[in-house]
């Protein structure tokens, strides 16, 4: 079942149904939410990726990288 089929849902369907088919409408609504939201957190990271390539482009710094603080007994910031 998609996207297409659940828009055509009503809530007077849902009065009508059952317990397993109200657990199974829930599962197919779950489904298309995750979907959803990964399909959107990849267009943000696109969007992203993209607004620094203009920036980078139009001869403006991007972002920096910033580095995870090393730990106190960290050998290996010592220099040699």
């Amino acid at each position: 079942m998609g996207f297409e089929e659940v828009k055509e849902w009503s809530f007077k369907l849902f009065k009508k149904l059952g317990r397993r088919e109200l657990f199974q409408a829930f599962v197919v609504l779950k489904n298309i939410i995750e979907d959803l939201t990964q399909e959107n957190k990849k267009y943000k990271e696109e969007t992203q990726q993209l607004r620094d390539l203009v920036n980078k482009l139009k001869g403006e710094k991007g972002k920096p990288d910033i580095r995870p603080p090393k730990k106190k007994g960290d050998l290996r910031s010592i220099p040699v």
